[in-house]
């Protein structure tokens, strides 16, 4: 008899760790759970295609279906009106992952939106955590690449500095079916190799033709189909609208970097 009670007093405490668990869940069982976004920031350019921020339900079966609502908010900038407001997203019934869309308008300006998820049609089903450990607010930063910018290159490792050389102009042109990618008539500007070797390279001669991606962190890669183009980095500072590079390069037998600026 004590053995019997004994173990019916661990099946209730097994059952009441496993409620304690769960305390943080307004339902309390298995059709019951919370809402979260995946990820907590998106860098989008202002003519790419619509893109999804991915919802989830990382705990719930949503029996029933669910209707979400979420607000958009401009964050910096002169955010388009037709952006801001508020919106609903519907995952149907057993779907624990869903989206909501975010198409772009181009206004010629920066600006960053902020998606708040607020609240669901299943009361068990809540927006986050109370504990604030889930991602409920995502940050869309809208950014308007040009088809042309102004460079200047200059070089640390020559002690050449900035200004020394003409401007140039960088043409960007979108590749079809990417998203924050362009090819680039010329990186460090078609006469620079003409420049620095005091005439030794006719005028044209290596413009430095490459791929530039643009990274979700706003970092740059550069590649190029050109032997002596050996690639490099960078980053984007889409407030200024200012590409900030570091080239390799296989032209000249001292392996020095330019430094290129294009804004």
């Amino acid at each position: 008899m004590i053995m019997k009670k004994i173990i019916y007093l661990f099946a209730i405490s097994i059952f009441l760790m496993g409620c304690e668990s769960d305390d943080k869940l307004s339902g309390g069982n298995a059709d019951s759970g919370w809402i979260q976004y995946d990820t907590e920031a998106t860098n989008l350019e202002a003519d790419s295609d619509p893109i999804e921020l991915p919802i989830s339900l990382p705990y719930g079966i949503n029996k029933e279906g669910l209707t979400i609502t979420y607000q958009v908010t401009a964050l910096v900038g002169n955010a388009p009106a037709s952006l801001l407001g508020t919106f609903t997203t519907k995952l149907n019934a057993s779907e624990d992952t869903g989206s909501i869309l975010v198409t772009p308008v181009n206004n010629g300006e920066y600006y960053q939106l902020l998606y708040t998820l607020t609240k669901s049609s299943n009361p068990d089903y809540l927006i986050g955590l109370s504990d604030g450990s889930k991602v409920t607010k995502h940050i869309v930063t809208v950014f308007d690449v040009k088809t042309s910018y102004t460079g200047d290159t200059s070089s640390v490792d020559i002690s050449l500095p900035a200004g020394t050389f003409p401007a140039f102009t960088s043409t960007f042109t979108a590749v079809d079916g990417e998203i924050n990618m362009w090819t680039l008539d010329t990186t460090w500007g078609p006469d620079f190799v003409n420049l620095l070797s005091g005439g030794g390279a006719p005028p044209g001669s290596f413009p430095y033709p490459s791929t530039l991606t643009l990274n979700d962190d706003l970092t740059v890669t550069i590649t190029s189909t050109e032997a002596y183009a050996t690639g490099g980095e960078g980053t984007y500072d889409p407030i200024t609208d200012t590409f900030t590079l570091n080239l390799t390069q296989g032209v000249f037998n001292n392996p020095f970097t330019a430094d290129v600026i294009l804004n």
